[in-house]
């Protein structure tokens, strides 16, 4: 492995009801409900048109996960790899251990911190996570992300993201678009997505109140932004630094602006009430 650099600049995802809960403790825990077909709206035939062959792609997995002795050892923790800097909460700083160690149980993932090499965990004989010392290259991290996910659906997988579609940003690499196929499986496929349609996507996402972020987004409480956001209950005052960190989109790169839009919300509990009050 060589050493080498990523930066995840954002993880966003799609939903065909934007009312639905995106993460919580039923969904989570309930292991036997079928997953439903999902749907990506306005992307290519190529994507669609996959739904099938990733049907039979996960039965082929389902049987391999079966028959491998080695599944906890090798299975790569994907969401933790995705959901990175939309979630601080998972590999930041160490913070939140007790919920990490019950997400990744019985979990390999890959990690990093934006700027710093990639790093691969990986579950030892004594079912403790361990932190490899190698350092994965961005191409290597990349790879091993696809083939684990065209090999291994996760269980963990499965059950947050069942009806859900998500898109990775990495930064200086095509769109990653992630789909669910019939069989409940993730999917990955690459596209691009323009600077509007991303900046469209982030108004469709407060718009509609979608809760990926009322539950996944646990901003920098550092941020000059976060306080000001935090210091004052008025929606109207809520809504114009919205638009501030919005239209940040339309002047910058879009790396900045995802970041500084991130780092504008401060807690959930602000979120929720700067989605209540957007319109």
């Amino acid at each position: 492995m060589h050493p080498g650099k990523v930066e995840l600049v954002n993880v966003i995802r799609e939903e065909q009801n934007p009312s639905s809960t995106f993460f919580n403790s039923k969904d989570f825990l309930d292991t036997n409900s079928p997953p439903s077909t999902g749907f990506v709206p306005n992307t290519s035939p190529l994507i669609n048109s996959s739904l099938t062959l990733g049907q039979e792609r996960f039965k082929e997995t389902s049987s391999l996960l079966k028959s491998d002795p080695d599944y906890s050892q090798q299975l790569i923790q994907d969401l933790g790899f995705l959901i990175h800097n939309i979630s601080f909460i998972f590999f930041l700083c160490g913070q939140n251990k007790q919920l990490i160690n019950q997400i990744l149980e019985n979990q390999s993932f890959l990690s990093y911190l934006a700027g710093q090499p990639i790093q691969l965990h990986l579950k030892n004989k004594e079912g403790q996570i361990e932190l490899q010392t190698q350092q994965m290259s961005t191409h290597e991290a990349i790879t091993y992300l696809q083939e684990s996910l065209k090999r291994r659906y996760t269980h963990l997988a499965t059950i947050i993201w069942r009806n859900k579609t998500l898109s990775s940003f990495l930064s200086g690499y095509p769109t990653a678009i992630l789909i669910r196929n019939e069989a409940g499986g993730l999917e990955i496929f690459h596209a691009q997505l323009s600077s509007q349609n991303l900046i469209k996507f982030f108004h469709q996402l407060l718009s509609s109140r979608n809760q990926l972020l009322v539950n996944a987004v646990w901003g920098n409480l550092n941020s000059p932004l976060c306080q000001a956001i935090d210091s004052t209950q008025d929606p109207v005052v809520i809504k114009q630094l919205t638009q501030r960190v919005l239209d940040c989109g339309q002047k910058v790169n879009m790396n900045k602006f995802i970041k500084q839009f991130l780092s504008f919300i401060p807690s959930t509990q602000i979120l929720e009430e700067l989605l209540v009050h957007y319109q």
